[in-house]
């Protein structure tokens, strides 16, 4: 992209009137009408020139620069509803390659841009409620949910994403559903290496992403079976959250699902069922939510042996490069500290030959603390 030259600018709200929109765009229009009701309006770009889009929704209004391609969606059997959807594609700089801690410090900053906007991270209706590094730990062994868009990325929390399984966030402001998802060329195995990557932002109307959870026919009156939906959404949640309650880990009892959007004019929303409004099921008698500290260092401080702890929280241990201990399993080490304790060294195993038989040696030694998470 070293040839990009200065960006076009283009604004887009959620639920706008599809001729409006055309209007303001028409030197840029391509319109991909589909039999299937679908109207696709793509914003057809310079190959050399970027776009800057600028989300006009009020306070959660958000400007991504970078953008490759804009492409809004029209439903014609709502047509009153305008553009529903809106899917960038969008790179992270002008740049062609960046390293991996650069792309690391950027989603941050886009989370970061997103949190200070008003956009709440949202929750699928049917995942447990878990925050922090206990939604990490549980997002990677499950993959396909989304990651809490309340914490940063550390640096060995970003190391341990697996990339088949591109990452993403979800967030909700203003009636509007928001996905971040960052994908990684498969070229880029080693993540020390310059790479590309690649942002998927998808803006859609929260009428639009409920009405297409309900069978097509009944999609015109999707408000009326919106009810059932949410118990047995719920049912699986409760599932989840008591297993995972059982096991020790914290349920978010301060999160609710985002309540249902304005209904249109002469209509109302349906009541819910208390089964899907309550806190948390009967079993789950207690909780606590794991504060994430705003005002806390970020994660991914790091301190060495010697230094007292800026921050109370979980540390893991980094040891030196030449030894094994990074490597060996059962030699992991997270610990937690609280603030103002002096960080300790710790042994250090080195390779020998016929250390599989012998053991290997290891000696006391400064190490390097990274911190992971609050607590």
């Amino acid at each position: 992209m070293s040839n990009v030259i200065n960006p076009i600018e283009i604004t887009i709200k959620v639920g706008e009137n599809a001729d409006i929109f055309a209007q303001r765009n028409a030197d840029l229009l391509r319109l991909n009408v589909q039999p299937a009701g679908l109207t696709f309006y793509e914003i057809n770009r310079d190959p050399h020139q970027l776009a800057k889009v600028q989300l006009a929704q009020g306070k959660a209004s958000l400007t991504i620069p970078y953008v490759l391609s804009v492409m809004g969606t029209l439903n014609t059997d709502y047509l009153s509803a305008g553009l529903e959807k809106f899917s960038l594609f969008a790179a992270l700089t002008d740049q062609d390659t960046l390293n991996n801690e650069a792309v690391r410090l950027y989603i941050n900053s886009l989370l970061q841009q997103f949190r200070a906007k008003g956009w709440r991270p949202l929750f699928y209706y049917d995942a447990p409620r878990l925050r922090g590094q206990e939604q990490f730990d549980y997002v990677v062994t499950k993959q396909l949910l989304p990651l809490d868009g309340e914490m940063d990325l550390s640096p060995h929390n970003w190391q341990r994403i697996d990339w088949i399984a591109s990452p993403y966030w979800m967030f909700y402001a203003d009636n509007v559903f928001a996905q971040i998802e960052f994908r990684r060329s498969p070229t880029w195995e080693d993540p020390k290496q310059l790479g590309t990557g690649l942002l998927t932002i998808d803006f859609q109307s929260m009428e639009s992403y409920l009405r297409e959870d309900i069978p097509e026919k009944d999609r015109a009156n999707w408000r009326a079976f919106w009810p059932a939906k949410a118990k047995w959404y719920r049912e699986r949640r409760d599932s989840a959250e008591i297993r995972l309650h059982k096991e020790g880990k914290h349920i978010d009892l301060h999160y609710q699902d985002p309540p249902l959007p304005p209904p249109p004019p002469g209509q109302r929303n349906p009541e819910l069922p208390p089964e899907v409004t309550r806190p948390a099921h009967p079993l789950i008698k207690s909780s606590a939510r794991v504060p994430l500290q705003r005002d806390a260092l970020p994660l991914g401080t790091t301190c060495h042996t010697g230094e007292s702890c800026p921050q109370s929280g979980i540390w893991h241990a980094q040891f030196p490069p030449h030894s094994i201990s990074n490597r060996l399993p059962g030699y992991d080490v997270q610990r937690f500290f609280a603030q103002g304790s002096l960080l300790p060294p710790l042994p250090v195993h080195y390779p020998r030959l016929l250390g599989r038989w012998l053991g290997y040696p290891a000696q006391v030694e400064p190490v390097r603390w990274i911190l992971m998470a609050y607590q």
